[in-house]
């Protein structure tokens, strides 16, 4: 238990520096005249370099597999040399510059979370932990970084710009690079052996273990489509319809925020815990909810209640990603995956959000991806649903 807390505390650290150094990418390109538009497809085009480079070498799939804290220790340390490198031409800022380190950024935190997605899979494989716990793990880790990150950026930025928020960024890379290693210093001497991996198979139908994971993967996308609709659309909502204060506005994301740490905290033997089975209706009316009062009190209640259901789906989901699982090779190959699709959808989606919103109210919009959701979550969910249940007995 004290270890689990401690690799959730020192996962959140170093995760924070992906946050803050994205976060603070966009900032600064429109400080200095560049194009979010194209940065934000640049960077979605880079998260397939990592994909390419282990679906075309064995070498680095074998290594992610065998060595995955060590690749992940490497990953990090190159993060801290270029961060370093992005301090020091902090004053000669250019946009080429800014591309540079976003490429960087990129292929980082692409690798770093691929890795730990792979890290905690291989663990309920060799059923070192359950995969609830794994998942619980793995959500609180990043949702505190993201907090931490976001919340971080806007004080890192007028304190002194770029050069700080390279030297922020090295400091949390830097977490990671020596935590896990110290964590596991056996990675890599005792890699899974095919006894293993045949064993481990044999417990898990193929069809139905690639069917769970393949809706898992869609589910995952559509909630992180829910995430990047949340932080685009609810600033445009407070700001040009809804006149909120920015108090306002940082009641409603923290209490968004508080709610998706709640449902961390809610045990699998929970009765609530079993709301995860509705909280696809649930995050769909929540949606429409909020898009659609205006009383900011209320808003913040309802984005609680908004935080605590997705949260509560976006566990049960990855939950079932890890069960579903056979072996080593397909933990790496399915993490990357999940990465790809997750993060190239939060690169892509803000993107066409912007212009959407253009000739379509920001609420409105805001609606109709609630109702888009709990369509789409609501199909995937009932055959999930009846080959999950079926599996577990």
């Amino acid at each position: 238990m004290k270890r689990n807390a401690l690799l959730m505390l020192l996962l959140a650290l170093t995760l924070s520096g992906d946050t803050l150094f994205s976060t603070s990418l966009i900032w600064i390109v429109a400080g200095i005249g560049g194009s979010k538009i194209a940065l934000g497809f640049f960077l979605c085009i880079t998260t397939l370099i990592p994909y390419a480079a282990q679906k075309f070498s064995g070498k680095v799939n074998r290594a992610l597999r065998t060595r995955p804290v060590q690749v992940f220790s490497l990953v990090r340390t190159v993060g801290i040399g270029f961060s370093f490198l992005g301090a020091v031409l902090a004053n000669s800022i250019t946009i080429w510059l800014v591309y540079l380190l976003g490429i960087v950024f990129m292929v980082t935190s692409y690798l770093s979370n691929q890795i730990l997605e792979s890290i905690m899979s291989m663990n309920v494989i060799e059923q070192k932990i359950s995969a609830n716990t794994a998942s619980r793990l793995l959500q609180t880790a990043v949702q505190a970084g993201a907090f931490i990150g976001s919340s971080a950026a806007g004080f890192l930025l007028d304190l002194g710009g770029l050069r700080i928020i390279c030297l922020a960024s090295a400091l949390t890379f830097g977490i990671g690079a020596l935590a896990l290693r110290w964590l596991d210093p056996k990675d890599g001497k005792t890699p899974y052996s095919k006894k293993s991996e045949e064993k481990n198979g044999e417990q898990r139908p193929l069809q139905a273990s690639h069917s769970l994971l393949w809706s898992g993967l869609v589910a995952l996308i559509v909630l992180t489509m829910q995430v990047a609709a949340f932080n685009f659309l609810i600033p445009t909502i407070a700001r040009g319809e809804r006149a909120w204060t920015a108090r306002d506005f940082g009641l409603i994301d923290a209490l968004a925020g508080i709610g998706a740490f709640a449902a961390v905290g809610i045990g699998k033997k929970s009765r609530i815990e079993g709301f995860w089975k509705v909280s696809f209706l649930a995050v769909g009316c929540l949606d429409v909810l909020v898009s659609q009062i205006s009383s900011a009190p209320f808003v913040a209640g309802f984005a609680f209640l908004l935080g605590f259901f997705f949260n509560l789906l976006r566990i049960r989901q990855r939950e079932m990603l890890y069960n579903s699982m056979r072996t080593s090779t397909e933990a790496v190959e399915w993490a990357g995956r999940i990465t790809l699709g997750t993060m190239g959808m939060k690169a892509l989606f803000p993107l066409l959000l912007g212009f959407v919103v253009s000739v379509i109210p920001s609420s409105m919009v805001f609606a109709a991806v609630g109702v888009f959701l709990a369509v789409i979550l609501g199909l995937l969910q009932i055959p999930q649903f009846l080959m999950y249940q079926d599996r577990q007995g």
